[in-house]
């Protein structure tokens, strides 16, 4: 059993989703685009900067079939080591499946099914927009951070992945760009937006193979055959052309989408079953956090694959390390820790968009958790 910093429980309700929120979110957002007669939506007397660098954000939904759901945000106090709930918003459209959290504003968009099927909803701090216009069979989705929030991305039932965006002063976003599929959705999900290649984003459909999409052109630009079920993807931050998976065979998988006929590497014997979300570090792409349906939680050193390999495990040797490079590869890349803190499976985790080294869990069962980069990891990377 693991030591973790903070744990709370948001009550006896079943729990998918959890997002890490900005400074700009957790205040209120108060330049938010969303303005009433009496300011911007997120208050006058909100303000990110009041924030200690210490404090942390994050926003949950509940899953509760046919009864009452909620928009919950969490704050982590890291020098008190406390983990807060500071806010319920009801989410009366559904259980809530996935959140995406505008990069800088004080709204998000919602992913949830109810009896009726599935939809898209966005909340701004006031205000609930529910059954967009092209939101049906939604299952996932996720801003283009690096277009300042100006657009996101969803992926649907019948495996198609549509492209919103904003029109100035509108709450309810509108599709530009649609990628269909030939293969229909098969129950677990992913989306990623590739942050080196504009308009690109990579996705999971629950087929045995991951997705690589261009918005600009609308089509499918790479497929790859992942060999077992694919449930999770995310981009590599920091490296171009490369991205993870993660799936049934609870193995996870770094790819080069230029020669993605094999994986560049694997980890392993961290999970005993399906892994469900995998997230790169958004600063430091050594380092991975994955979570599985077996109640695990693990953080992985990926040092091998990502931009700045660990200099201190480098081989003197330059010829002896060409010639072993798999002994290379498994002495930068390891298992840092598994967290067993969560009772049930683990469909939630989210780093922090504070820092780099505290990152949350949320279970089934409604358990959140805060985990934390250990210090020994945090100076291999920074020294």
């Amino acid at each position: 059993m693991s030591t973790t910093a903070s744990s709370l429980t948001l009550g006896p309700r079943r729990c998918r989703a959890i997002a890490g929120v900005t400074a700009e979110y957790l205040s209120g957002g108060a330049n938010s685009r969303f303005e009433n007669d009496d300011g911007p939506r997120g208050g006058e007397d909100d303000d990110a900067e009041d924030l200690a660098p210490s404090t942390h954000g994050f926003v949950a939904g509940t899953a509760v079939l046919g009864g009452d759901n909620d928009l919950l945000t969490l704050q982590y106090q890291e020098e008190e080591k406390k983990l807060s709930q500071i806010e319920s918003r009801s989410h009366p459209a559904g259980e809530i499946w996935e959140l995406a959290p505008h990069p800088k504003e004080r709204f998000l968009v919602s992913c949830w099914a109810s009896a009726e099927g599935r939809e898209i909803s966005v909340a701004t701090k006031d205000y609930m927009v529910d059954r967009i216009a092209g939101g049906e069979g939604a299952r996932m989705a996720a801003f283009d951070n690096k277009n300042a929030g100006q657009q996101f991305a969803s992926v649907h039932e019948d495996g198609s992945t549509k492209f919103w965006h904003f029109q100035e002063g509108e709450v309810a976003p509108v599709v530009g760009a649609v990628v269909k599929s030939d293969a229909a959705f098969k129950g677990c999900k992913d989306i990623a937006w590739d942050p080196n290649s504009p308009g690109v984003v990579i996705t999971a459909t629950g087929g045995n193979f991951a997705r690589i999409l261009d918005s600009r052109e609308a089509k499918e630009a790479t497929r790859i055959d992942t060999l077992t079920r694919c449930l999770t993807v995310d981009a590599n931050p920091n490296r171009p052309h490369f991205f993870l998976t993660g799936g049934e065979d609870g193995i996870v998988k770094f790819w080069d989408s230029r020669k993605a006929d094999e994986p560049v590497q694997q980890l392993r014997e961290g999970h005993q079953h399906w892994v469900t979300k995998a997230r790169y570090n958004p600063f430091h792409d050594q380092l991975v956090i994955s979570s599985s349906t077996d109640g695990t939680v693990c953080l992985w050193r990926a040092a091998s694959v990502s931009s700045a390999p660990l200099l201190d495990m480098e081989s003197d040797d330059e010829d002896q390390a060409a010639q072993h490079p798999e002994t290379r590869k498994q002495q930068q890349d390891a298992l840092v820790k598994s967290f067993d803190d969560n009772l049930d499976s683990v469909y939630g985790i989210a780093w922090s968009a504070v820092n780099a080294w505290v990152y949350a869990s949320l279970s089934y069962d409604g358990k959140a958790v805060i985990h934390t980069v250990p210090a020994g990891e945090k100076y291999k990377i920074l020294l």
